[in-house]
């Protein structure tokens, strides 16, 4: 949460509590429950590293199909033409 954030929610419930310690209070607590689920949110969130490793195995994965598919492509053309 943001400085401006936490200033407007405190504006906001001073106004309404007419106590500054009350709001003061109400604003400290919405931040750490804010802080709470951003971290956990965090916790699932995929980083670059973990992309990057993604796309790696991707990678290896498409080459090895596409050799695989082109070897099966070859043995068929192969076994067709000593066929005649």
């Amino acid at each position: 949460m943001t400085a401006a954030q936490s200033l407007k929610i405190y504006e906001v419930l001073n106004k309404h509590f007419g106590d500054t310690a009350d709001a003061t209070t109400v604003v400290t607590e919405i931040e750490q429950i804010v802080e709470n689920r951003l971290d956990q949110r965090a916790a699932i969130l995929a980083t670059k590293a973990d992309v990057a490793e993604v796309k790696v195995d991707i990678i290896k994965w498409m080459v090895g199909f596409f050799i695989a598919q082109m070897t099966t492509q070859l043995a068929v053309l192969v076994s067709l033409l000593l066929r005649n």
